[in-house]
Parts: C-alpha cells; structure tokens; sequence
C-alpha cells in the first residue's frame, strides 16, 4: 500500500465520521439537539451557580445536574448507535443463525465503523458459511452473499476490510490469518 492509498483511506473514514454528525440536521432529530442545548444550558447555570456561592454551593445541586446532564448524554448516544446499528445490520442474527445452521468458520475481529458511526474498540463476529458471510454485532446482523460486497487491503501492519451491501457498510480491521480466510471465500463466491 503506498501512502497516498493510506491518506485516500483517512479522507473516507473522516467523511464517514462528519457524515454521521448530519444526523441532528433532519427535522426528526431536533429534539435530541434540544437536549444538547438543555445540558449546555444546566451546566452553564451550575458553573454560575458555584462562583457566586464558592463553598455554600450545595454538593446535591452540583451531582443532581451532572445526573441529568449524564442521562441526556446517554441517552442521545444510544439513540445514535442503535439506529445506526439498526439500519446497517438489519437481521437479527438469531433468525438467521436457525436458517443457515453451524459455520464452516468463524471468527472475532475489531470493528472500525458500522455505517458512519466510529466503534473502534468493539469486536464483530464472522461466521463463513459455503455461500454466505453473517457479520454479527451484538443481536444484529448482515448477510453478504457475493465477494464483490467485500473489500481487503493491507494497511500497514493490518488489514482492512469493508464490507459494503446495498449501502449498508461495515468496516473492520483483520489479521493476516484472518484475511487469508475471508480472500479465500472472496475468490470463491465473486
């Protein structure tokens, strides 16, 4: 890989990452940038709220607005992750595991990005049917079933892999064992 394919890469995966903060921009997401809005504004009153009174500031305030600020924050995160999770992996993993029954392979490998929302840090599962891949993360899934949805290239010390289905898209780092395995299904079912 040379480095102007590396940069290529870190362009798309930055675009991906902007592309998720457009998310607050559709009309039906107002209510969580109300939220963000109601947590700057709580925080800003309890920082007021502390250099006016310095050490009569009741220790209830200060926990009770980091409490709420805490929750919306969760909140808004998870509203974020799973309809992200659930637009790019719209199976659920469980059903389709009855369907197609016990692998021919499987394996763990670290995620990058599920459609434009950064999970680095989190592991994906690879189950290699004859015909089929099944990505599962946590009780979601995806099914490709042709090795043009699926993308390998060496970076650096690893590999990358993008699997890439009807706009759906998973992006995963992999070993060399690993990708040997998937490029092997690849040459097999493109």
């Amino acid at each position: 890989m040379t480095l102007k394919e590396y940069i290529e890469y870190v362009k798309q995966d930055i675009g991906r990452t902007y592309k998720a903060m457009n998310l607050f921009k559709k009309e039906t997401e107002y209510t969580y940038v109300f939220r963000i809005y109601a947590i700057f504004i709580l925080n800003i009153l309890g920082v007021i709220g502390f250099v006016i009174l310095k050490e009569d500031f009741p220790i209830s305030v200060f926990c009770a607005l980091w409490a709420v600020s805490a929750i919306f924050i969760i909140d808004i995160l998870w509203h974020i992750f799973h309809k992200n999770i659930e637009d790019n992996l719209p199976f659920l993993f469980e059903n389709e595991h009855k369907k197609y029954g016990e692998p021919k392979q499987k394996f763990k490998c670290y995620i990058n990005f599920v459609g434009n929302t950064h999970f680095r840090g989190f592991r994906i599962h690879i189950f290699i049917y004859e015909k089929k891949l099944i990505l599962k993360f946590g009780k979601n899934c995806l099914i490709i079933d042709n090795g043009k949805q699926v993308e390998i290239n060496k970076v650096i010390l690893r590999y990358r892999c993008e699997f890439n289905k009807d706009g759906k898209y998973i992006q995963c780092t992999l070993n060399k064992r690993q990708a040997e395995t998937l490029q092997n299904w690849q040459d097999e079912n493109t």
